[in-house]
């Protein structure tokens, strides 16, 4: 199966938000799912590969300024930089299988060569049998 890269993000993403609100539920976890959700969102408005990376250097940046002020919204930045790394991340493993550089060098992980088989119905892969 084909797909083009905004449908393939999109498609991370809406998991991603599923999975987000499911695992930060609890009242004190607010700031969490604040931040993932603020992740996902801004993948969304990415155009390409090197967007992502781009998106994922300020995140980054962000977060390690959050953490040097110890700024109250540490978490929100910190999870969001988790949500656009991921998004990188299974994004890194379809640019692999075309034979293309992924987004970082150590991209992608085991499990993002997993979500990205299961998003474009690639058969022989272990969650596809």
């Amino acid at each position: 199966m084909t797909m083009n890269f905004h449908a393939f993000v999109a498609r991370i993403c809406a998991d991603g938000m599923t999975a987000a609100r499911r695992d930060y539920k609890a009242p004190k976890d607010a700031l969490k799912l604040k931040g993932a959700l603020d992740g996902f969102e801004r993948c969304l408005k990415a155009n390409n590969p090197d967007d992502l990376g781009k998106l994922l250097d300020a995140a980054t940046y962000q977060t390690h300024e959050a953490r040097k002020s110890r700024d109250g919204n540490y978490w929100a930045l910190r999870c969001a930089e988790l949500e656009i790394e991921w998004v990188a991340n299974v994004v890194s493993a379809a640019l692999l299988n075309q034979g293309i550089a992924p987004i970082r060098s150590h991209l992608p992980t085991a499990r993002a060569m997993e979500k990205a088989a299961e998003i474009l119905g690639i058969k022989g892969s272990p969650v596809h049998g």
